[in-house]
Parts: C-alpha cells; sequence; structure tokens
C-alpha cells in the first residue's frame, strides 16, 4: 500500500472510502474531501428566465435552419455552375468548330475500305485542273567569297548569310577595313 501522505486528497478519499476501515489513523489527520456525484441539483427558475431560456432556444433553432439553408443554396448554386460551365465549354468549342468548318470551303478527299470518295464545296467545277507542282527554293549559299557551304545564320549587322564563326569574322575583318574601324573581336 501507498504512504497516504503521498497521495492526493482525492486518493485518500477514494482509498478511506473502498477500504472501510480505519487504517488511516496513525496518519496526522486532514479533512477528506468529498468526492462531486455528478448530480447538480436544479435552481428553482423564474417565469422571466424560463421566458428568456425559451427565447434563447428558438433564436438558437432559427440560426441553425437559416445555416442548413444557405448551405443547401450553395451546393445548388455550386453544382449548378459546374454543369453550365462543363457544358458550356464544350458546346461553345463545337460550335466554334462548326462555324469554322463551314466559312472555309475545304476540298476533302476520304479513302476507305468500300471505296475513296472526293468532296468538293460550294461553286468549285467538278472536273478540277491540274496545277504544276511547285518547285522548292534551291538553298542559299554562304555569302563569303569562296565559300559554298549553304547558309546557316545571318549577319545581325548587314544580313549576309553565313555558314559559320569563321565565316562571320571574315565578313567583319571586311567591314572593318571598308569602313576602316577596329574589328569586332568574337570569342568562342
Amino acid at each position: 500500500m501507498r504512504n497516504p501522505l503521498l497521495m492526493t486528497a482525492r486518493q485518500r478519499a477514494l482509498l478511506d472510502k473502498r477500504s472501510g476501515d480505519d487504517s488511516m489513523e496513525s496518519f496526522p489527520a486532514e479533512p477528506l474531501l468529498a468526492l462531486p456525484s455528478g448530480y447538480r441539483e436544479k435552481t428553482e427558475m423564474t417565469a422571466e428566465m424560463v421566458e428568456r431560456h425559451k427565447k434563447k432556444t428558438e433564436r438558437r433553432r432559427e440560426q441553425a435552419k437559416k445555416h442548413r439553408e444557405e448551405e443547401k443554396k450553395k451546393t445548388v448554386s455550386r453544382l449548378l455552375n459546374k454543369s453550365e460551365s462543363r457544358a458550356g465549354r464544350g458546346a461553345a468549342k463545337a460550335k466554334a468548330a462548326a462555324a469554322a468548318a463551314a466559312a472555309v470551303p475545304a476540298i476533302v478527299y476520304r479513302q476507305t475500305v468500300t471505296g475513296s470518295e472526293l468532296r468538293l464545296p460550294v461553286g468549285v467545277a467538278a472536273p478540277i485542273t491540274a496545277q504544276p507542282p511547285r518547285v522548292p527554293p534551291k538553298p542559299q549559299l554562304c555569302g563569303v567569297a569562296g565559300c559554298s557551304n549553304p547558309r546557316r545564320y545571318s549577319c545581325s549587322v548587314t544580313g549576309v548569310p553565313l555558314c559559320s564563326l569563321e565565316c562571320f569574322r571574315a565578313i567583319a575583318a571586311q567591314r572593318a577595313r571598308t569602313q576602316k574601324t577596329p574589328a569586332v573581336s568574337v570569342t568562342s
């Protein structure tokens, strides 16, 4: 058994209540605290207090009801806005695509298992005249004298087509000689 002097008053009261004997008589007497039983007697309420209590209860119920209604409205509006925005986006895209397709006359060629199909826009003659194929432009060559490499760059100052850094340096040196200014030094 633990030393009752090291116990709290509540622990001593519990120990004393359980044991029921006078084993604690050898220790100095301290007033024992009564444990709360959890039951509290209600005091008499006056008519005015009862009326205030009813008003408070009614106010709390009204506020709770109002809060529930607001939550319902928010939820409904959130759901409606979400579905409208999704449907609206899809419908708007479909309308825009249909308008673009209708605005631009296009020749459609489809080849399927059952056969080939060629659709022409309104106003286009049925026997289409063949057009000669377009010739791609010839590759531009480097602008430095004696260089026959294809163009990869352009000089930022003169716009001359260049193929490498060495050709850029040659153009810069040539420009410096003609302008009698020092050449631009480029480090790599």
